[in-house]
C-alpha cells in the first residue's frame, strides 16, 4: 500500500511540474510551420494522384485499342483466295446463328456484325465503369 502511495505523489509532482513549465517562444510559429509543410504536401499529392489516374485510365485505354486493332487485323482474310479462315469467324458464325434464332422470335434478323458491334460497345461501357470505379472514383479525403 505504501508503493502506491510513493507512485501517486511521483505521479501528481510530474503533472505540476509539466504545467508549470513554458513553451518556448517560437513553438506556435513551428506547429504553423509544419501546419504548413502538410497542407502543401498534401495539395502535391492530389496533384500526383491526378496524374496517376491519367496515366492508368491512358494504359488501359492503349491496351483496349490495341486489343480492338489486333482483334481487327486478325479479322482480315490474310491471302488470296475463299480458303483462309479468319480468327474471329467462330465467333461471327455464333452471332450470326443467335440472329437466325431471334429471327424466328422477333420478327428480324440482325447480323453477326450488329452482334459484334453490341458487345464492344457493352465490353467498351464495363471495362469503363471499372476503370471509374477502381481508379477515377478513388478520392483523397
Amino acid at each position: 500500500m505504501n508503493d502506491f502511495n510513493e507512485i501517486e505523489k511521483f505521479l501528481d509532482s510530474g503533472i505540476k511540474e509539466s504545467l508549470s513549465v513554458k513553451t518556448r517562444d517560437d513553438f506556435s510559429d513551428k506547429v504553423m510551420l509544419e501546419i504548413k509543410m502538410i497542407q502543401e504536401f498534401e495539395r502535391q499529392d492530389k496533384k500526383t494522384g491526378k496524374l496517376f489516374n491519367v496515366m492508368i485510365a491512358g494504359v488501359f485505354t492503349v491496351i483496349i485499342m490495341s486489343g480492338v486493332l489486333l482483334a481487327y487485323l486478325l479479322g482480315i482474310s490474310g491471302g488470296s483466295g475463299e480458303s483462309s479462315e479468319s480468327f474471329l469467324s467462330p465467333v461471327s458464325e455464333f452471332f450470326d446463328a443467335l440472329g437466325y434464332k431471334l429471327s424466328g422470335i422477333f420478327g428480324f434478323a440482325p447480323s453477326g456484325e450488329v452482334f459484334m458491334y453490341i458487345f464492344l460497345a457493352a465490353a467498351a461501357a464495363g471495362v469503363y465503369a471499372l476503370i471509374d470505379r477502381l481508379v477515377i472514383k478513388r478520392g483523397y479525403n
